[in-house]
């Protein structure tokens, strides 16, 4: 008998009740993490991975069409209910072909009465193994040309641009690094030019196609960091593990574990606890951002990882499950809550079930679900807001006198005075900022600014000495602060804001 069919739901890691765009990104990340071109050839991993990629795109064909879909929940639900199930994504053994049809008679999970297998995926039409991956990779390609549309590697009519080729196509070999929706991720590696200046001669051919001609080392790297591409509220502990991964056949101590690793850039290594955008915000993008970099292909960020030397003093050490990442998250939500409101008890009164929902919408990135808990930490019911939760960022660079400051309670060099902060240090202030402003109208940013930081922003209105900064984009001094934080905040609740000074 053969074993039963696999969770489509499951193998894209989506809840039953997804959207058709979340059922889409989903496919994307699970293509990109188990795509067997991230190992090579002679890999023993391969073949498992290629019938993992072959299982994700049997879920996505059926899933991503709303009529295959609808047949496949009726089918699902069905065969639930007699307690057959479906296997989990990840039971099938690597020799065994999941998309196999179940034994003439019998039905999902060698139920009697039921239909074959290939109703759905591609089981209906692929006859042979080479045909089950020519159209895999047929339905790969064109989401992988979307992706490169995304990040501005491909034009519309899917043939790569200048930003590819400077990025993929110099002859020494060039360096990677994506942009997420406009915004920067942070991890970059080199990818051989060689074979690629070769297919560049070659006019007229999409992006996949291109793609496909790469040597294997090429296509390895490139689809390993598409799949590190890193959003900007997210958190540099995601990338532990895969970094690892990507790193450890390159490293002098192969027995070095993932925790052991550590980022930096230009010296500075970088808070683990600092979402992304800010991290981005304050260390490069004063320098590396705008029109011209994207010209350029520039890299929207170029850091380091070393896997010695942890600098204990300056950054928290990390657990391959995440707890201690996960505790900085919720100290924050909870105190950007008690600003908020004056005291914890929303995020203290959430179920135990919201909480969890909370981290693994952030973890997984998941905006809907995001936007579903977060709402109800905005809006408590009876609940008076009092306070705006807003940190400022100052790298320290000048010795402006700042007024009645109250910085982060840390231990470390971001509470020390200009005068003791080296470069490439950050001091980090914040304040009680009320709703609302001078003369009794709504705060302003400009508003908030110029009491914190008087000297650096003697105007409420036009930026003279110095620019705010957040997620990348410099905000206009007038802009309403509770606006502001109600559609800009990051996942802990903050406005985190950099200064960055003129001229």
């Amino acid at each position: 008998m053969s074993a039963p069919p696999v969770d489509y739901y499951a193998a894209l890691e989506v809840d039953s009740k997804a959207t058709q765009q979340q059922v889409r990104d989903a496919y994307k990340k699970q293509a990109l993490r188990h795509h067997p071109d991230r190992v090579p050839t002679d890999s023993p991993e391969r073949p498992a991975r290629t019938k993992k990629f072959q299982q994700i795109n049997d879920a996505y064909y059926t899933l991503s069409d709303a009529s295959r879909r609808r047949d496949y929940d009726q089918a699902r639900n069905q065969f639930h209910g007699f307690g057959g199930g479906f296997g989990n994504a990840n039971d099938a053994s690597p020799g065994t072909d999941p998309s196999a049809g179940a034994q003439p008679g019998a039905g999902f999970g060698g139920m009697p009465g039921g239909f074959p297998w290939s109703a759905f995926g591609f089981g209906g039409s692929a006859k042979t193994e080479e045909d089950a991956n020519h159209k895999s990779n047929e339905q790969f390609g064109s989401v992988f040309e979307e992706m490169m549309r995304d990040q501005g590697m491909a034009e519309d009519d899917n043939q790569p641009t200048k930003v590819f080729w400077s990025i993929v196509g110099a002859a020494s070999g060039g360096a990677m690094g994506f942009i997420v929706a406009n915004l920067p991720g942070a991890v970059a590696g080199a990818v051989a030019g060689n074979r690629v200046g070769a297919v560049r001669d070659k006019r007229g051919k999409s992006v996949y196609s291109v793609y496909q001609d790469l040597g294997a080392g090429e296509r390895m790297r490139l689809l390993s960091e598409l799949a590190s591409k890193t959003p900007r509220l997210s958190y540099l502990p995601f990338l532990i593990l895969p970094l690892h991964a990507f790193f450890l056949s390159s490293l002098i101590d192969p027995t070095v574990v993932a925790t052991e690793g550590w980022l930096e850039f230009e010296g500075v290594p970088l808070k683990w606890h600092y979402p992304v955008g800010l991290l981005y915000d304050l260390y490069a993008g004063a320098d590396q951002g705008g029109e011209e970099g994207k010209k350029e292909g520039r890299l929207p960020w170029r850091v380091t990882v070393h896997y010695s030397d942890f600098p204990d003093s300056r950054l928290w050490r990390q657990d391959l499950e995440g707890n201690t990442a996960k505790d900085g998250f919720n100290n924050a939500v909870k105190e950007a809550d008690f600003l908020r409101n004056g005291s914890a008890r929303t995020m203290m009164g959430m179920s135990k079930a919201d909480q969890e929902d909370l981290w693994r919408s952030v973890t997984r990135h998941d905006l809907d679900l995001f936007n579903k808990i977060n709402n109800k930490l905005l809006y408590p019911p009876g609940v008076t807001l009092r306070h705006i939760p807003t940190r400022i960022y100052l790298p320290a660079m000048a010795d402006e006198a700042i007024t009645q400051p109250i910085p982060e309670a840390t231990a470390d060099e971001e509470a020390a005075p200009a005068a003791t902060a080296k470069a490439g240090h950050v001091r980090v202030l914040q304040s009680l900022i009320p709703l609302l402003g001078p003369q009794r109208k709504p705060q302003t940013l400009g508003s908030a600014l110029k009491t914190m930081l008087p000297t650096i922003f003697p105007s409420s209105r036009n930026p003279i000495l110095a620019q705010p900064m957040l997620h990348g984009a410099v905000l206009p001094l007038l802009a309403d602060l509770l606006d502001l934080s109600r559609v800009a905040s990051y996942a802990d609740g903050f406005l985190h804001i950099t200064v960055i000074m003129m001229g």
